[in-house]
């Protein structure tokens, strides 16, 4: 158990099927990037669904990311805070926290530069 998050896309907002999403970034008890997801992109509310992303909420993700490794604890809490949540991991400030950083980093600098990112329409989704 824990917390499970998902970003993928779609061809067409119309026909969402599971057999048609294209899986892009997946992470593990990242709860300072769902923190994010939740605030930014579900509106405040922490509830399983599915959440439509654009790329250029992606691209603030990505210099938040940035800019909260390039920062050392006190200031990377305050752009991007962890998330207590049950089965979410921990809310230190440490290694895992800096690891998932990273890991987002690179995953959001590929995606977004790939063309065929441009064409898509994002989703978001967290199970825990």
């Amino acid at each position: 158990m824990g917390l499970d998050m998902y970003l993928y896309s779609y061809q067409e907002v119309e026909k969402r099927e599971y057999k048609d999403r294209e899986h892009w970034i997946d992470w593990r008890k990242a709860n300072a990037i769902h923190g994010w997801f939740v605030t930014e992109i579900q509106g405040g509310i922490d509830e399983w669904g599915e959440y439509p992303v654009s790329r250029e909420k992606l691209m603030e993700l990505l210099e938040l990311c940035t800019a909260a490794h390039d920062s050392d604890w006190l200031e990377a809490s305050k752009l991007l805070p962890t998330m207590p949540g049950p089965f979410f991991g921990s809310t230190e400030y440490d290694d895992h926290y800096y690891w998932e950083l990273r890991n987002t980093i690179s995953q959001l600098e590929w995606l977004l530069s790939s063309p065929k990112s441009k064409r898509v329409h994002f989703y978001y989704q967290a199970c825990w």
